[in-house]
């Protein structure tokens, strides 16, 4: 897998470091998730403490602005994916 990512970013002229800010980019947006949803599934204090990680989370997202559509891409994809098995089914 990694040789096949560095053979991508090789042949769209990308350095490694791509490879770094797209999965950076998925794991930031897979806290942000995980935290909402922690956010509005808990109580007391998990609730606050649950609001604080969102908060921090959404701090860095600024420095992600050029990886964020990858995340996007990710989930329309996964969507399309399950509306297209569910519709087979």
């Amino acid at each position: 897998m990694a040789a096949a990512g560095l053979l991508v970013c090789w042949l769209g002229n990308r350095g490694s470091e791509d490879i770094v800010g797209i999965s950076s980019s998925l794991v930031l947006v897979t806290y942000l998730v995980g935290a909402a949803t922690g956010c509005r599934l808990l109580e007391g204090r998990s609730r606050v403490y649950s609001a604080i990680g969102l908060a921090l989370t959404a701090v860095v997202i600024p420095f992600a602005t050029a990886y964020l559509m990858v995340p996007v891409i990710v989930a329309a994809l996964a969507a399309a994916y399950r509306w297209l098995s569910a519709r087979r089914s």
